[in-house]
């Protein structure tokens, strides 16, 4: 078959979505990825060279302006009648809405969509929150013959309020880790950890906290700011290390600066690393990892943090619900809550190295790539 994976932006494709293309082009079907930048990463990945998957820039805006909306499926309307595709796999919110529109009006045989969290959440206005609910609703009666839901609450949500039949709503564990091989702690010997922490200027007896992420509010960045001299008083040798950058695609810029302000003020205490590739390297030296977000569909960091031993201090938000065992595998605070996040993470700088087994057994039996991958390619055999 020929099949469309379509996303809003190229980083979704390749954090989450690799290891599905992987297996398809594996069992025979040409494989095209559609998103607003594909650059020269994903070009370059092994999974998209070696399967000669095709590539196609759409825009795919990142709002809810009905102009970019008309001219994003204008374009999808005319690459689907130049390919053909059996099947258009969408995620992410904008780019579903707009996928499954223009696939169906196309003629699509197939079309099936992923929601990586749906839109909606419980911190919303109910009446946004019931707005954008039935509008996710309307378009999965009309447009969408599967549904795949990466959270245990999203899927019985979706099933409550009979989004679809509950037969055609899959239920899938995160979006799959590899914890065999990347995020494998076994892989990471005491020399490697020292020779990375050497290149970050760190010692080997320095703390590490890591936070993995766009730096955006919604992802409580700010908060963990003002969270950090309260953890400072009684750990003053904790290094927070801060992976990510806010995309250029983000309405809100302004906490890079914020960021930025903090690390020149604390030198020896923050370092800003920027986009990085070597996501199991940094957790390998790091005590823990911190994602108070304000809303998540099922993050893919706090997951690779578990696999590798280290314990997550989030906030008690959809997804890091099912993902933290609270006192087991991390904490859980409140959305917006620096003083209870400092807590929760001086509770885990002194408890964690007990729970570093705990972590990845949870990782591996619930989060890893297979039981991710399994139901999204059975339903891929049962297309005709």
């Amino acid at each position: 078959m020929k099949i469309i994976q379509l996303t809003a932006v190229e980083i979704t494709l390749r954090a989450f979505l690799l290891p599905l293309v992987k297996d398809l082009c594996e069992q025979g079907h040409e494989l095209h990825l559609a998103c607003s930048d594909p650059g020269e990463t994903l070009q370059n990945h092994p999974v998209v060279r070696q399967n000669n998957v095709q590539l196609h820039k759409v825009p795919i805006p990142r709002s809810m302006n009905p102009v970019l909306w008309l001219k994003g499926i204008g374009v999808l309307k005319a690459l689907f009648r130049e390919i053909q595709p059996d099947v258009v796999h969408t995620h992410t919110p904008v780019a579903s809405f707009l996928g499954r529109f223009a696939a169906k009006k196309t003629r699509v045989p197939h079309i099936l969509t992923t929601a990586h969290g749906f839109y909606f959440h419980e911190g919303m206005n109910p009446l946004v929150f019931r707005a954008i609910s039935g509008m996710e609703k309307y378009f999965c009666k009309r447009y969408t013959d599967v549904l795949f839901t990466v959270n245990s609450e999203d899927h019985d949500y979706a099933v409550s309020h009979r989004f679809l039949p509950p037969d055609r709503i899959i239920p899938l564990p995160g979006v799959g880790i590899d914890t065999k091989e990347r995020f494998n702690p076994e892989r990471f010997t005491p020399e490697r950890k020292h020779q990375f922490r050497e290149k970050l200027s760190l010692s080997d007896d320095d703390p590490t906290l890591l936070f993995v992420g766009r730096l955006v509010q919604e992802k409580g960045v700010l908060d963990l700011v003002n969270a950090m001299q309260q953890v400072w008083e009684s750990h003053p040798r904790l290094v927070c290390l801060f992976a990510g950058e806010a995309l250029p695609s983000d309405r809100d810029q302004s906490v890079g600066l914020i960021l930025a302000e903090f690390a020149e003020k604390h030198p020896k205490r923050v370092r800003l690393l920027g986009l990085r590739s070597d996501i199991p390297d940094l957790l390998s030296i790091s005590n823990l990892l911190a994602l108070p977000s304000y809303r998540e569909g099922m993050p893919v960091a706090p997951l690779e943090a578990l696999s590798m031993g280290v314990p997550v201090v989030g906030t008690r938000i959809r997804g890091l619900r099912e993902e933290v065992e609270d006192g087991k595998t991390g904490y859980l605070v409140p959305v917006a809550s620096p003083s209870q996040l400092a807590q929760a993470i001086m509770r885990v700088l002194s408890e964690a190295k007990a729970w570093s087994a705990t972590c990845r057994q949870k990782a591996v039996q619930t989060f890893s790539t297979e039981p991710a991958l399994q139901p999204q390619l059975a339903v891929y055999r049962s297309l005709k």
